[in-house]
């Protein structure tokens, strides 16, 4: 069983996963994951796409423009998973707590509505963004990959494991669950 270092660093968590039965590409190495999801999604990729191995560089954490990475690289798509966090998608500090104010007056329908508007506008922002990236990389291959965006697990398994590993989709959301469930987490042994 794989176990999954947990170390606050400036306000941020980094996961390491340490030990490497569940990789057995990286006997001797260290794997970073910047969240349990995200490692939930490379376990995933790995068991269900036949061929798809977690390479550093090559297949996770991806160089893209500068020191821009993404997530993944499946055959000739770039995949990333990037669930929207409203709270944590300003650039501005008092944005975000404007924002949350504004959160606290509002009815649930009007809230539900404001909410949606704003994912669907930070959603957009995010792949344009990536897409940016990918688009003015120094890598020929990475210009013409094609990108994926998943913000849930259920968009990950449908959009990535689906097809690519040709599962269905509730062998690919099953897979994905129990996987993160089964990730150790701070404090387990």
């Amino acid at each position: 069983m794989a176990k999954i270092e947990v170390s606050e660093r400036n306000g941020l968590y980094e996961k390491t996963l340490l030990e490497t039965s569940l990789f057995p590409n990286f006997a001797e190495k260290k794997i970073q994951f910047a969240s349990y999801s995200e490692a939930a999604c490379a376990l995933a990729n790995e068991r269900l796409i036949p061929n798809w191995q977690c390479i550093s560089g090559q297949t996770f954490q991806v160089p893209l423009l500068n020191r821009s990475t993404a997530d993944f690289r499946i055959k000739d798509t770039i995949v990333e998973y990037h669930p929207i966090i409203l709270e944590h998608e300003f650039t501005n500090r008092g944005q975000g707590r404007r924002f949350l104010q504004i959160q606290d007056r509002l009815r649930p329908h009007d809230l539900q509505c404001f909410n949606s508007t704003l994912v669907e506008e930070f959603s957009i922002r995010y792949y344009s963004k990536r897409r940016h990236l990918m688009d003015n990389s120094s890598n020929e291959e990475i210009r013409k990959c094609s990108l994926i965006v998943a913000q849930t697990f259920e968009d990950y398994a449908r959009d990535v494991l689906v097809k690519f590993s040709g599962v269905s989709y509730n062998a690919a959301i099953n897979t994905l669950v129990e996987l993160y469930n089964d990730l150790p987490r701070r404090g387990s042994k």
